[in-house]
Order: structure tokens, then sequence, then C-alpha cells
């Protein structure tokens, strides 16, 4: 098993979906812009075609179809999506008195009482590896989550709305507390940030 940025230097600065030791790839969403320029990828439209597969597109999120739909073809089949959800430790909560957060703010506060890294437990991590889309990604469920759009309906960002400044705030807040956050967050991709949790005591 690789690495996501292990995985893609393989793909592509070692060339494995060139020279022909790769047939099948898992290829993040962020890259298929890339592969498909560079000529190592096919359009899938032609395999659909001849075996369909049941309930699709419709099936499927629209934003999942739509980011693999481009220049003519269809370039991967989306195979998950990504709802937002808050997954906490109700055992961890229940012991320090606290109800499950229902504002970031609120997040915030439990996250500061329950640290207690001496004891190997940790208020809340953060995914902010800098590669350029896990803290985006926290950034968009922020915005999402204060009524706000990264983007505007033709695509361009909108860092600068009420929501879009709210969120940064609050994450750097967040990123900046060592009395709620685990240590190593810069090192820390989204998968890396899951284990934190399972193996650690973070909520």
């Amino acid at each position: 098993m690789l690495e996501l940025n292990d995985l893609h230097a393989r793909l592509f600065a070692r060339g494995a979906l060139a020279d022909g030791s790769v047939d099948l790839a898992f290829l993040s969403t962020d890259w298929l812009a890339e592969a498909q320029a560079s000529g190592l990828i096919q359009d899938l439209r032609p395999y659909l075609a001849r075996a369909p597969i049941a309930d699709f597109p419709q099936a499927w999120s629209p934003s999942l179809v739509r980011l693999a739909d481009f220049a003519g073809g269809f370039w991967g089949l989306p195979y998950h999506d990504g709802p937002e959800c808050l997954i906490y430790r109700k055992d961890l909560l229940q012991e320090a008195g606290l109800e499950v957060p229902a504002t970031w703010e609120a997040f915030h506060a439990a996250a500061r009482r329950l640290h207690a890294p001496d004891q190997g437990q940790y208020g809340t991590a953060l995914a902010l590896f800098p590669d350029g889309h896990n803290g985006f990604y926290d950034f968009c469920i922020h915005v999402w989550s204060r009524g706000g759009e990264p983007f505007d309906a033709r695509g361009r960002p909108q860092l600068c709305s009420p929501q879009a400044e709210a969120a940064l705030d609050f994450l750097r807040r967040l990123a900046r507390d060592e009395a709620a956050l685990a240590p190593g967050a810069r090192e820390l991709d989204s998968v890396k940030r899951g284990c934190c949790s399972v193996r650690a005591r973070s909520p």
C-alpha cells in the first residue's frame, strides 16, 4: 500500500500510468485533469456504452460525475461520496459531562476540556498536511456549515465572504490552540488524521 503522495509520484513522475505496469488505478479527482492532459488515461464513454452500469449516472451525486466529465470525455468512475458529518467519542463527552457540540464554538470548548496529552488524549486533530487539499476540504466544510459556498455559480472562489472569513478564522484559531489540538497537524493527511482518532483517545 502506498501513501497518497507516493502513489502520485509512482503513477506520474515514475511513469506507471504510461509504461503499461498499471491497467486500472485509483486516481484522486484532483489528478484527473493532469492525467487526461498528459494522455495517460482513456475516455470511458465507449466502455460505458458497451457495458452500461445500472442507474449510472443518475444514481450518482452530480458533483462527483461532473468532476470526471470534461474535455469531451468521461475520465474516471466515482467510487465514493464525502458526506459531511461530525464523528465524536460519545464516551469521552459523557465522562466529562459534556453535550454533543451543536456549534463550532462549543466544539472548540469541548476540545479544550477533553485535551489531556499526558493521558494520550487530545481534544481534536486536524489534517493540515500541505498538499493542497486536506486543509481545503476542512475549510469547505466550515464554509458550508456557516451557510456559505466556497465557489460562486461560475466556479470562481468566494474567499472574502463573511462565511469564508469566519471559517478561516475558526480554523486558524483551532490550528494554533495547543490546549485543544493533537500535535503534528502539518504531518497529518486525512487518512492519518482518521488513524490518529482511532489510536488515541481523540474525539
